[in-house]
């Protein structure tokens, strides 16, 4: 307390522990009487302050106020490198969650207004280097390292309930350490969680020792039962390592990517793996030679598409970024070189938030800023910190009918005690150009594309030209806006008419000759409940229907709430539904159903003959979605039915399996 205005008011100042000022001398309260006998709790990271009040004039109150708005750190490893993930937001809402080090302490704070305030934190542990990933229900699940190269796990049981501190793993006295942050992905099998931690690891001792990629993996519901699997390993010195920066992410299909740096010549690996089955390491290396003399890996998924960024040498140093569509196989990849435009400074340590934004620290205009770009060489500075290092960012983002939005969280400083800042950036797209179809016309991928039953190397839906009826199957996402737009096309003269159909929906339209007619609508939301749109093209009248590129445009909500799970059927469908996906198949599909009452069940698989293949269910099911994954490794290549019996009811789909 101060009586430097007059009258008792209250102060504060924030000190590291070694005495040094982290933050400049403030008012606690903005009344005018006198403040007195304060008193202050701190759990480590909120200071709740209590004091006596004068303000009403005439007698005393008690006041508090809870500080609990600075995010400061004076630990150099506050924020590590890219490969683990220190921002998750669950999808459709405005709630973050954020994950750091402090002092040699793990911190986790929570945001539920898109980080305008993180009012909710907790110490988790000791250690460094964290990831944090979401499970479907919204509850993180963190893990971490040590100086001793251990592995360490925590989860929230609900969103306002921690598990106790796990100890996974303890390096023995031959065992090989973690190298690297670790990075953490979520698979859901039968309902329980099952966390997979990537980690790199390297033996002890002289000589050649082991250098390994595992998988540590165990159900939620028992951490202690946990182990290794090995991915991948290799014998050489102990140092330098020669497996580091590990990153994992699971996919909408269950399908975990996994990336890492292999040395001595830098080469950035791919391995995949369906929930249950085993990991495949891609040989040899998917990205070839853009990916040779590289660094720090981050994978990430969205939709049907799995992105890889990372920085290619030689120095200075450029972020590369590839793609590639879920689903097929072998995986072929989409490269961008030099995607960050900078090649005269260095850029370090990438990340995307869903495909759509590249993020990295460069050098290019200070000591070290953030910045992001959403097509090659056209990029933005985030920290504008002229002066001062900026680094280690790590970003997520969300769609919105009339923009994008970035959030990105970066550690600040060019000595400790360090900053970790967080900010939001708006992000309007330039208006999109349809390309007109003919014979020898252009088209252009869609930006949001997701499968559909079709196989194409490119990943995009090409331009179709002469059919009298085109028709495309697109997966939907509930709880998600969809838009359609193509372009209607032909020569000569007079005037054609064409049908659009998507399920139970219909619009007829006419378009003239040389004159293109956009086509542009909203999916009905009665639609979303089937997840799978079926739509179609027809032609009425004329001899042709030319159809430009079918763009599937998507987007959030801008609201709370949402899915929390975006891959699942409604829980209360309306109707008995049925569906396969992918379709045509490669390696496995999926059979969802959904079921609006209790009903005997039987899910079948028959060849083109009709013999049977194999009975997947036969019991009475209660209503709600329910799914099924089949390996198709089985299966000869040809034309299979999968059909769905209730009682007085039938349903089958056609299915398509390649080699």
């Amino acid at each position: 307390q101060d009586y430097r205005a007059g009258n008792y008011n209250l102060y504060r100042k924030y000190y590291t522990e070694t005495g040094n000022v982290i933050a400049t001398e403030a008012s606690v309260t903005t009344a005018a009487n006198h403040q007195t006998l304060p008193q202050i709790a701190c759990d480590g990271l909120n200071n709740l302050v209590v004091w006596q009040d004068y303000r009403s004039g005439t007698n005393w109150d008690i006041y508090g106020n809870l500080l609990a708005n600075t995010i400061i750190t004076d630990d150099p490893l506050s924020l590590a490198y890219n490969g683990n993930r220190h921002l998750v937001r669950k999808p459709n809402t405005n709630e973050f969650h954020m994950v750091y080090t402090r002092g040699g302490m793990v911190i986790y704070r929570y945001s539920s207004n898109e980080g305008v305030e993180w009012p909710r934190a907790c110490t988790l542990g000791t250690g460094k280097f964290p990831s944090i990933a979401l499970a479907p229900n919204g509850c993180a699940h963190v893990a971490w390292t040590d100086d001793a190269g251990g592995l360490w796990f925590r989860y929230q049981i609900d969103t306002k309930t921690w598990s106790q501190t796990y100890r996974l793993f303890v390096p023995g006295t031959n065992d090989p350490k973690l190298n690297s942050p670790p990075s953490i992905g979520l698979v859901v099998n039968r309902g329980v969680v099952y966390p997979h931690i990537l980690v790199t690891r390297t033996g002890q001792g002289t000589g050649n020792v082991p250098h390994r990629v595992d998988d540590f993996t165990f159900p939620v519901t028992n951490p202690g039962s946990g182990a290794f699997e090995l991915i991948e390993s290799h014998t050489a010195p102990a140092s330098p390592p020669v497996r580091t920066y590990p990153s994992i992410v699971k996919d909408d299909l269950d399908t975990l990517h996994a990336v890492w740096q292999r040395g001595v010549s830098d080469t950035i690996a791919y391995a995949t793996r369906y929930r249950v089955g085993s990991w495949q390491v891609w040989s040899p290396p998917p990205l070839g030679p853009d990916g040779v003399q590289s660094a720090h890996p981050f994978v990430e998924t969205y939709g049907n598409t799995a992105y890889i960024i990372w920085q290619k040498g030689p120095s200075p140093e450029e972020i590369n970024k590839g793609k590639r569509t879920i689903g097929m196989y072998p995986p072929q990849w989409d490269i961008n070189p030099l995607f960050s435009g900078t090649p005269t400074t260095k850029s370090f340590y990438p990340s995307t938030a869903s495909g759509f934004f590249t993020v990295w620290a460069d050098e290019y205009d200070s000591p070290w800023d953030i910045y992001y770009a959403v097509q090659p060489g056209l990029f933005v500075n985030i920290s504008q910190t002229s002066g001062v290092t900026s680094q280690y960012p790590h970003s997520c983002m969300k769609y919105g009918l009339t923009a994008n939005y970035l959030y990105t969280i970066w550690l600040e400083g060019n000595n400790a005690p360090y900053e970790v800042k967080f900010k939001k950036i708006t992000y309007i797209a330039p208006p999109a150009f349809a390309y007109i179809s003919s014979p020898a016309g252009q088209s252009s991928p869609s930006p949001f594309l997701v499968n559909r039953d079709g196989y194409i190397s490119t990943g995009q839906i090409p331009v179709d030209y002469g059919y009298s009826n085109v028709q495309y199957r697109f997966q939907l996402l509930p709880d998600f806006i969809h838009k359609i737009k193509t372009t209607l096309y032909f020569e000569g003269s007079g005037i054609r008419t064409a049908r659009i159909k998507a399920e139970n929906f219909e619009q007829t339209v006419q378009y003239n000759a040389n004159s293109p007619k956009t086509i542009e609508f909203i999916i009905p939301p009665q639609l979303y409940q089937d997840t799978v749109l079926q739509f179609s093209l027809e032609r009425i009248s004329g001899n042709c229907v030319s159809v430009g590129p079918i763009e599937i445009y998507r987007y959030e909500y801008e609201t709370s709430g949402g899915p929390q799970d975006i891959g699942t059927m409604p829980l209360n469908p309306e109707k008995i539904m049925l569906n396969v996906y992918p379709n045509p198949v490669h390696k496995e599909f999926t059979i969802t159903y959904a079921l609006p009452y209790e009903t005997k069940v039987n899910l079948s698989i028959y060849d083109a003959t009709g013999r049977l293949i194999n009975t997947l269910v036969n019991e009475v099911q209660k209503p709600g979605a329910y799914h099924k994954s089949i390996q198709s490794s089985n299966l000869a290549q040809g034309v299979y039915f999968v059909r769905l019996s209730t009682t007085g009811q039938s349903f089958v789909e056609k299915v398509i399996c390649l080699r």
